[in-house]
């Protein structure tokens, strides 16, 4: 896996996305990595929850 700051992150998806709103990606992605290391599981998959796939997909994948 390759690290990337939330910051770089939003940057570059705002930049592919020019309609999304950097603030509020940045808090979904916060939460993200929160569920995440609180044990959020995918529920079609049952593995741990991919932090910006989750955010961008607004939770919409997984159980907490």
């Amino acid at each position: 896996m390759v690290s990337i700051s939330i910051d770089s992150y939003v940057k570059k998806h705002c930049k592919n996305y020019p309609g999304e709103e950097s603030n509020k990606l940045r808090e979904r992605l916060k939460q993200a990595i929160n569920d995440k290391k609180n044990g959020a599981i995918c529920i079609n998959c049952g593995q741990v929850i991919w932090a910006i796939g989750s955010a961008v997909a607004y939770r919409d994948v997984f159980l907490v």
